[in-house]
């Protein structure tokens, strides 16, 4: 299945359009889910388009938990890391690397899954 077809995919999509529209749009405050909610939906949203990607180009039906969990290191770091060196609007949070693994597994079980 496309991942343009999966409804898992489609509600990390939409739930991150709402979170930022409330939250810069609205001005609504959410608590924890404000700081954490993003680094959870990275790696199902940005994850879900390389497949897509990957399906598209080379007809590549999923990626191996290497390619999943190499990549959603790889979006920690560079979040947590290298952007807030270079923006002021990013701001380094260990915790937040719970999350991106977290959205790891959203993104391999749910988006990923094998015969999907």
């Amino acid at each position: 299945m496309s991942v343009l077809k999966n409804p898992w995919w489609w509600v990390a999509v939409i739930v991150f359009v709402l979170h930022q529209v409330a939250q810069r749009g609205m001005d609504v405050q959410l608590g924890p889910l404000d700081s954490y909610l993003d680094p959870f939906l990275a790696a199902p949203i940005l994850l879900g388009l390389w497949l897509f990607e990957r399906q598209l180009i080379f007809r590549q039906p999923r990626l191996s938990w290497f390619e999943t969990a190499i990549a959603t290191l790889v979006l920690a770091v560079l979040f947590e890391e290298v952007f807030p060196v270079y923006e002021e609007g990013f701001r380094r949070d260990v915790v937040d690397y719970a999350f991106y693994g977290l959205g790891g597994l959203y993104f391999y079980f749910l988006i990923n899954r094998r015969g999907a």
